[in-house]
């Protein structure tokens, strides 16, 4: 937009009214005023109430504000009083102005006749001041405060140096020979130690005194004793080890037939030439001989026992025949026994004794499928007992649990009523809390049985174990035994069957009673649930690496496993599919009577525990 605006008008004075003179009071009437619009038509000047111009003041498109600052083209320069555009360089990886001052100088040129005054901010004002040199032209410093570290030496300060000059000044001995604890100690180098030569004699002559007293640390002493003579006094001669003394000489000879201490050795030259000997030679051997007889009277002789017929005679005195003593009849500790080899094609009946371990019970087990925790369990090795006799004594709180390991390492707890209490002759599954007496438990074909507190124990709880190889006691409860009020249904219709069973007997002389007819009999326990099985290993060898199946399917549900096994491994009795299989039984060399429930229909596999087993057989029932 253009504003054209004129007065006076050109050429002289106006003759507007409105007009006035530049400098001179402003008139009280006003001239409108146009100016020409972007169409290219006059439009009058508008002001607003207050008589204030309006002016549009639109920013055109693009240009820079606070909120559009984003045109990298737009950028800010330096100039200097011409208007030339100051550059700058990079140093040191920083752009620095190109400025040089009126007074600098070319480096290495002659320097210019001509400087600058170079100030600095004074800091107790805040003020620019002027750097002053004296009349040499040096520039003047104030030092505000020493740049020395706190005790630094000092032409006024020198205390370590002169604590260490009095120290050696109080160190340093006299001048002349001294002994060495007043001597100053010096080390030499090698090359000076080897060209030092010490002298080949010392002569010590005496001034006074009966006596001459020497020290010498190494070489030779000579000493000049004149017309006298030196008087000596040895605490110890250096003699060698053994050597003949006054006091040595007492037992290189002694009186005929007595052993002398000290041995004189007799030998002949060195050529080798004997020394004969006369009269009687008695030879004594060593405890020890180097060569042993091979051959008597030429027999040769065997080390062992003999049959008679390849047996040395020998013939005892008669003294020697009454001093000897038979052995005791009866059992005795080894110490106490003869020992005897049993060839490998006798057997012997041996009778094992009952094991038996105890302890107390004063914690509760942490560990149940581990190592026991100290106090919380006692334990015993089975070594093929079948039963194990729990006896507890003391004042304790807590129920006691049985417990049995196959592999020595991973232990359960026996599930079911497996404890018979011997008092009483009711079974439970632990010993109950503060309970004392004797209970009895089946554990054949296990390593080891322990009784464990597997709950919270106050108290001491007194345990004695005994393991036997005989069987457990069996307490059975028939239902509905006939009483004084069960007795309506001993006797049926013919052909009907009795749910209370009726027992008949003969008298008790043992007379039988007749039964005509045809007898079924049913032993309880003792059903088989599957046909019986066997495997001789020299056929099919079981290893540990996999398992091999026994029985595809049991045919009817299973209750108790028996195992025969003389591989003498100990083998693994597993349930399950091909792959799935799961242990169920540590079986131990020779194998042993389980209680096992198997559901109909199960697979049956084995694999070896502790080696393949590759000889012997393996029989296993399966009872319902």
């Amino acid at each position: 937009m253009a504003f054209y605006i004129r007065y006076p008008a050109a050429g002289g004075a106006s003759s507007n009214p409105a007009n006035g003179t530049i400098g001179t009071p402003a008139g009280t009437i006003a001239t409108q005023v146009s100016a020409q619009d972007p169409s290219g038509n006059v439009a009058p000047l508008k002001v607003d109430a207050s008589g204030n111009l309006l002016v549009d003041l639109s920013i055109p498109s693009g240009i820079a504000t606070a909120a559009n600052q984003t045109n990298g083209n737009q950028k800010s320069q330096i100039v200097d009083g011409s208007g030339n555009v100051i550059g700058s360089s990079s140093i040191l990886g920083l752009q620095r102005l190109n400025v040089s001052l009126a007074a600098g100088g070319t480096p290495g040129a002659t320097a210019p006749n001509y400087t600058d005054v170079i100030g600095a901010v004074d800091s107790s004002t805040g003020f620019a001041q002027q750097l002053q040199v004296d009349s040499s032209k040096n520039l003047k410093v104030g030092v505000q405060s020493s740049v020395l570290p706190t005790g630094a030496a000092t032409s006024a300060l020198q205390t370590t140096g002169n604590t260490s000059l009095n120290s050696i000044d109080t160190k340093t001995p006299a001048l002349g020979q001294a002994l060495a604890a007043a001597s100053v100690p010096v080390v030499l180098p090698a090359a000076q130690i080897t060209t030092l030569t010490p002298p080949t004699t010392v002569t010590v002559t005496q001034a006074t005194g009966s006596n001459l007293h020497t020290v010498v640390d190494s070489g030779t002493v000579t000493a000049n004793a004149g017309t006298g003579t030196f008087a000596v006094s040895a605490a110890s001669l250096p003699l060698p080890t053994g050597a003949s003394t006054a006091a040595n000489q007492t037992n290189v000879q002694s009186s005929p037939g007595t052993s002398a201490t000290t041995a004189l050795t007799v030998q002949g030259s060195a050529s080798g030439v004997a020394i004969p000997v006369s009269g009687t030679v008695t030879i004594t051997p060593s405890g020890t001989q180097a060569v042993n007889l091979s051959q008597v009277g030429g027999s040769a002789i065997s080390i062992g026992q003999q049959l008679s017929a390849a047996s040395l005679p020998a013939v005892l005195p008669a003294a020697q025949v009454s001093a000897l003593t038979p052995y005791a009849l009866g059992a005795a500790v080894t110490a106490s026994s003869v020992p005897v080899n049993i060839a490998s094609d006798q057997v012997v009946p041996m009778v094992l004794n009952d094991l038996i371990a105890s302890g107390t019970i004063t914690t509760q087990n942490l560990v149940p499928g581990g190592t026991a925790t100290a106090g919380s369990a006692v334990a015993i090795a089975l070594n093929g007992k079948g039963t194990v006799t729990i006896q507890v004594t003391g004042t304790y709180t807590g129920a006691l649990s049985p417990q049995v390991t196959t592999d020595g390492v991973n232990w359960i707890t026996q599930g079911g009523a497996v404890l018979q209490n011997m008092a009483t002759g009711a079974s439970a599954a632990t010993i109950p809390s503060a309970g004392v007496g004797i209970w009895q438990i089946e554990v054949n074909g296990h390593a080891q049985f322990r009784i464990t507190a597997l709950a919270a124990v106050t108290g001491t709880a007194t345990i004695t174990l005994r393991a036997a190889a005989g069987t457990s006691q069996v307490s059975a409860t028939v239902a509905g035994v006939a009483t004084a009020a069960n007795q309506t249904n001993v006797q049926s219709a013919p052909g009907t069957a009795q749910t209370v069973a009726l027992t008949i007997q003969g008298n008790a002389s043992g007379i039988a009673v007749p039964v005509s007819g045809t007898v079924s009999t049913t032993v309880a326990g003792l059903s088989i649930s599957n046909a019986p099985f066997y495997n001789n290993y020299g056929t099919t060898a079981v290893n540990t690496g996999a398992y091999v199946q026994f029985i595809a399917s049991t045919t009817s549900a299973t209750k108790f496993v028996d195992i025969f096994d003389s591989s003498g491994q100990s083998m693994i009795f597993a349930v399950g599919g091909a792959g799935s299989e799961v242990a169920q039984i540590y079986v131990a060399p020779g194998g042993g009577s389980y209680s096992l429930a198997i559901p109909a229909g199960s697979r049956i596999a084995y694999q070896a525990l502790t080696g393949n087993a590759t000889s012997g057989y393996v029989t296993i029932n399966l009872r319902g």
